[in-house]
């Protein structure tokens, strides 16, 4: 989105001056398990992680930060013959339902981290992406 302009007037002694200031709405965060938001990546990398984080991309302004308090994570394929497994998961952090339908992944598996829920500066919020990682070898 485009940055906008915000006047802010500021009296000292009786005397006014205003200060323009460049405003810009704050991005959608987007889904991160390790250093991907998804695509090809080896199944041990994928175990490798404790969770999920939602990073500002590309954004100017510091400090930002937005925290997951949930998400459904999907497995499916290699691992998962006998049907998919999922669970919904409360905080950023695998919990240990997670992690146990995690280490049952191989390479051929595909794992989804949707219905992500956020809590920033803006409030809680449901994100629109999600992740998708197919896991290779």
């Amino acid at each position: 989105d485009n940055p906008g302009k915000a006047t802010i007037n500021v009296s000292v002694d009786g005397k006014s001056t205003p200060f323009d200031f460049r405003v810009k709405r704050i991005p959608d965060p987007m889904p991160m398990v390790g250093s991907s938001g998804g695509g090809t990546i080896p199944v041990n990398a994928f175990k490798a992680n404790v969770g999920v984080r939602a990073d500002l991309k590309d954004f100017v302004f510091e400090g930002i930060k937005y925290d997951v308090t949930g998400f459904l994570l999907v497995a499916q394929g290699k691992g998962f013959e006998n049907g998919a497994g999922f669970t919904q998961n409360k905080g950023a952090y695998f919990t240990s339902e997670a992690k146990s339908i995690i280490e049952k992944c191989k390479a051929g598996s595909t794992v989804a981290i949707t219905d992500i829920t956020v809590n920033g500066p803006d409030g809680s919020r449901k994100l629109a992406s999600s992740a998708v990682f197919n896991l290779s070898n």
